[in-house]
């Protein structure tokens, strides 16, 4: 019965991936963006600043191909996710969990389009449904599996190293079987990291994942800097601090949590326009020789150090920065109902006031009609709720299949948010490439709760009997 029932809810699942293929592939709300993005030219050129997995699918996938295959595997890792999960929850919330996840067309889009995102949720499905199945029945080919996936992960995107801090998770929920997880995990997953880091050394100098990732972050934090930071380059801080004048100013005066959030995604380019090249002049007067590469090699060091000092000595102001796009990832409050929409104009031309500067870009937002809002937004409220209960069941004497799979993907939800908000701008995209580990945690905990509920009523009833039974 058990198997009969495991194949009907794999045959439903591929059902829902061929249909969703085919929704997606006609449908113009699967297409909301253009094929070539602003970012798309520096993955199609194999820069060395961005992570080496998506330039090297480019290059060996046809640009023509590229569509199909996306969409293809957002589908099939989604029905795989949905099949690993069916033997732990019921299965009507393992295919309710793929639906969610195809049936997002904002997700679905990053498909039709040349950047990493598609390929990157597709490698966080697989990864959460190996997870499950090591959770389940933990075997070494699984773990090593596991290993690629997550390094995979960190190729694709620099959020993907969430992964990595989540790990020890997962570790800790397997440690009954620890020589089997441990060394495979382990050794796969550095064989490629190390791989990759070879790769980079050669060609920028720097062995690394990305080889100048570190000079985003001084732009998510330059803002804090004033006269009083103190730094090991006190005459490029005066410069950067005098470039971002207004824009301190103007972040200063903005107290609502929303409006704050908007603004300071917004502030980001602003801020990053103005340090990088005040940075590279920096380099460059210092050593009038120095090639492309070494002068980015430098930057790159300057701007982690000036990143650093900035967070020493405003970690109030850095906390309730991050904390702020923490909860933009949570909540999204670029989402809007349709239905508040003046309310929400009469807000955002108080926040053109406040920060003319800042604004002076139209803010790009998403208005849904209540039916699609309130669901939305009630589904993301409880995932934060069972996603805490997730993390609280951690260290529970009896962890059950559902609730060690809950644990595991709440503590990898919460460790990519965290990461992401600790240098970067917590940007929609962000959250929607997390939004199958989001809708994870929904159904997993609705299935933990119901099942904590179901064993505690029946243990109170057997207490009762026993009561009167005396």
């Amino acid at each position: 019965m058990t198997r009969s029932l495991h194949a009907r809810t794999a045959a439903a699942a591929c059902v829902i991936a061929a249909v969703a293929v085919a929704v997606a592939a006609v449908s113009p709300a699967f297409h909301a963006l253009p094929f070539m993005a602003p970012d798309s030219a520096s993955y199609l050129q194999a820069d060395v600043g961005r992570t080496a997995g998506y330039p090297l699918l480019l290059r060996a996938v046809p640009l023509n191909w590229l569509e199909g295959l996306q969409v293809a595997a957002l589908a099939l890792t989604a029905a795989w996710l949905a099949v690993e999960a069916a033997p732990i929850i019921h299965p009507l919330l393992a295919i309710g969990l793929e639906a969610s996840i195809l049936g997002n067309p904002a997700l679905m889009s990053y498909a039709f389009t040349v950047l990493p995102e598609a390929f990157f949720v597709s490698a966080v499905q697989a990864h959460l449904a190996l997870a499950l199945r090591l959770l389940r029945r933990p075997t070494r080919p699984a773990a090593s599996a596991l290993g690629v996936l997550a390094a995979v992960l960190v190729l694709l995107k620099p959020s993907g190293y969430s992964f990595l801090l989540a790990a020890p998770a997962l570790l800790w929920l397997t440690r009954r079987h620890a020589r089997v997880v441990v060394p495979p995990f382990v050794a796969a997953l550095a064989t490629v990291l190390v791989a990759a880091g070879a790769v980079n050394f050669a060609r920028s100098g720097v062995f690394a994942t990305q080889a100048y990732g570190g000079y985003a972050a001084i732009g998510y934090v330059a803002h804090l800097l004033d006269g009083r930071t103190p730094t090991a380059y006190p005459g490029l801080t005066a410069t950067i601090v005098d470039r971002t004048e207004t824009t301190r100013r103007e972040l200063g005066r903005i107290k609502d949590t929303d409006l704050y959030y908007m603004a300071s995604s917004s502030a980001y380019h602003d801020v990053l326009d103005a340090v990088r090249p005040a940075i590279l002049d920096y380099v460059r007067r210092n050593d009038p020789g120095v090639n492309a590469r070494t002068a980015f090699v430098r930057m790159n060091a300057i701007a982690q150090s000036l990143t650093v000092s900035t967070v020493a000595h405003h970690p109030a102001g850095y906390v309730t920065h991050a904390a702020t796009h923490v909860y933009g990832l949570w909540l999204m409050p670029l989402i809007r109902n349709r239905a508040d929409r003046n309310a929400f104009s009469a807000r955002l031309a108080t926040l053109a006031e406040a920060a003319p500067y800042t604004m002076r870009h139209p803010l790009t937002y998403r208005e849904l009609p209540a039916l699609a809002y309130w669901p939305i937004k009630i589904a993301l409220v409880l995932a934060l709720v069972l996603s805490l209960a997730g993390l609280a069941s951690m260290f529970g004497r009896h962890q059950r299949a559902d609730g060690g799979a809950l644990a595991y993907t709440a503590v990898a939800l919460h460790a990519n948010f965290l990461l992401v908000s600790a240098v970067q701008t917590g940007l929609p995209r962000y959250a929607l490439a997390m939004w199958p580990a989001t809708m994870m945690v929904l159904v997993l905990g609705v299935s933990w709760c119901g099942k904590v509920a179901g064993v505690t009523g029946e243990e109170r009833g057997a207490m009762r009997h026993d009561v009167r039974s005396d």
